[in-house]
C-alpha cells in the first residue's frame, strides 16, 4: 500500500462523522490525562464531587467514541483501512480504562 493511499484513507476516516467523533474523543481524553489528572502516588485526594465529575466526563467522552467505532466496524460501509482506525480507537479506549499495574 502506498503512502498516498494511506493518507487518503486517513482523510476519509477523519472527515466521516464517526471518525471526527472518535478523533475528538481521543484528543479530549489525552488532554484530560495530561492537564487535569495526576496519577502519582503522593497526591492529595480530590474531593468526592471532583472525582464524580471526572468520571462523568470520562464516560461522556468514551461512549460516543465507542459507539462511532462500533458503527464503523459493524456497518461494513467502510473500507478495511478505515476499520483499522476504528479498531485502534477501541483499543485506545480499552487501554485508557484498564487499571495500571
Amino acid at each position: 500500500m502506498s503512502i498516498s493511499a494511506i493518507i487518503q484513507a486517513v482523510k476519509r476516516f477523519i472527515t466521516s462523522l464517526p471518525g471526527a467523533i472518535s478523533l475528538l474523543g481521543i484528543l479530549l481524553l489525552l488532554i484530560g490525562r495530561i492537564f487535569f489528572l495526576d496519577f502519582t502516588i503522593d497526591v492529595t485526594p480530590l474531593a468526592p464531587v471532583s472525582r464524580q465529575i471526572i468520571l462523568a466526563v470520562q464516560i461522556t467522552i468514551t461512549i460516543p467514541v465507542l459507539i462511532s467505532s462500533l458503527y464503523v466496524i459493524l456497518s461494513k460501509k467502510y473500507e478495511p483501512d478505515t476499520e483499522k482506525w476504528a479498531y485502534g480507537s477501541i483499543g485506545l479506549i480499552l487501554g485508557y480504562w484498564m487499571p495500571a499495574a
